[in-house]
């Protein structure tokens, strides 16, 4: 899964490589020994042990954003990128932009080291006072803009929900929709966010929508490299689609096929049903969950690259799902791609169908997918932060 939010201890994420938040003074006056060492630093060290302890004195002076390599030691992570990260000063300093600067450089150095995932604190949100909130906000919108064009697994871990705290008017929604005593109904010639619900939108929602915008994906040789059949495959798929599906119009209907209704029972199971009648059935049988995706994402105008980037699923699983006419997703996995495609609820549960599942008023997880179906927000990241605060299981992979 490219994003994914876990609350969790940083110093416990195996993943190739977690990113350890340090002051950027020399460690002997910054370290443990001062008494200055950052939570998630801490935590790094002490499972890390003496060898990491030692490692990162031996770095000495990091300037902020800068990005220094270790090995992980007792740590279940390979590696661990030490940035220093800004102190928060009220935000007029610059601070924002240097806190960037640090999510880049780790992003860019796992993809230099040709690493599959990489884990981050909520780095300078401890005890260096930059307010979480904003912490947070910067941390999606430098993790969007890698992911855009890059294919890795990238966690963010927060100890605690203080940094995930959604809005009172939203939580209060959805606390109502999910016992019944409000439907966020939305006309279908609506705007994607109704003007009553703008409110509704945090600073850290239209940062991912932009990140995950379609401007964020243009056409690119990578795109075509990567996918080369797909750029014929669009009217291909629709065309061999409606080919099998359509008739001439001077052409007689096809004769409709009767089955006996009491063969299943009348017969013993070896004659039951013939060969020949049960190939026939099995022919006629639905569009499977391969099929309607692949047609979905070609009547949406999208790729696929974009669509399994705004679901939240990485390329190995998406090939998988596309070269294997009857794959069977995971609930999650499907619903994800309904909200990647913004499917309405009705098409939502048609492709539910497709993989064998369907809503149920009796789970908060599928109440809280419909809350926002229902309510046109489609952005994947805002309903995953709902997800987390009802400690429900995150869309995705």
């Amino acid at each position: 899964m490219p994003f994914l939010i876990v609350r969790n201890d940083i110093a416990k994420m195996e993943t190739d490589a977690v990113v350890n938040p340090t002051h950027p003074g020399v460690f002997a006056l910054s370290g443990r020994e001062s008494g200055t060492c950052g939570g998630a630093e801490a935590a790094l060290l002490t499972a890390g042990g003496p060898g990491l302890t030692e490692a990162r004195r031996s770095l000495g002076t990091l300037s902020v954003g800068d990005i220094r390599v270790t090995e992980g030691y007792d740590l279940p992570a390979r590696y661990v990128f030490h940035t220093a990260g800004p102190v928060y000063r009220g935000g007029i300093f610059g601070e924002e932009k240097l806190l960037g600067s640090c999510y880049r450089a780790a992003l860019l150095k796992a993809d230099e080291l040709r690493l599959s995932s990489v884990a981050f604190p909520l780095v300078s949100s401890g005890t260096f006072g930059y307010p979480k909130r904003r912490a947070l906000d910067t941390a999606v919108r430098e993790i969007g803009a890698f992911l855009k064009d890059h294919e890795m697994t990238v966690f963010l871990v927060v100890y605690d929900k203080e940094a995930y705290e959604i809005s009172r008017r939203l939580r209060k929604d959805i606390k109502d929709f999910l016992t019944g005593s409000r439907t966020p109904e939305r006309p279908a010639n609506a705007p994607s966010v109704l003007p009553a619900e703008k409110d509704l939108l945090t600073e850290t929602e239209e940062i991912f929508q932009a990140a995950f915008s379609d401007a964020a994906f243009p056409e690119t040789q990578a795109d075509a490299v990567k996918t080369p059949a797909r750029r014929g495959e669009k009217s291909g798929r629709r065309e061999k689609k409606a080919a099998q599906n359509s008739l001439p119009a001077d052409s007689a209907p096809l004769p409709q096929q009767n089955f006996p209704e009491t063969a299943f029972y009348q017969h013993a199971p070896s004659a039951a049903y013939p060969a020949s009648s049960l190939r026939d059935f099995l022919d006629g049988r639905d569009e499977s969950f391969s099929e309607m995706l692949l047609r979905k994402i070609d009547e949406k105008g999208m790729t696929d690259v974009e669509c399994y980037k705004r679901a939240n699923i990485d390329r190995k699983l998406f090939s998988k799902i596309r070269t294997n006419t009857d794959y069977r997703p995971k609930k999650a996995t499907a619903l994800a791609f309904a909200v990647a495609l913004r499917l309405s609820l009705t098409e939502t549960e048609e492709l539910l169908r497709k993989a064998g599942f369907a809503l149920s008023h009796a789970s908060s997880f599928d109440l809280i997918i419909e809350y926002f179906i229902r309510a046109g927000k489609y952005d994947i990241y805002t309903i995953n932060e709902c997800l987390f605060e009802f400690d429900q299981p995150l869309l995705g992979a």
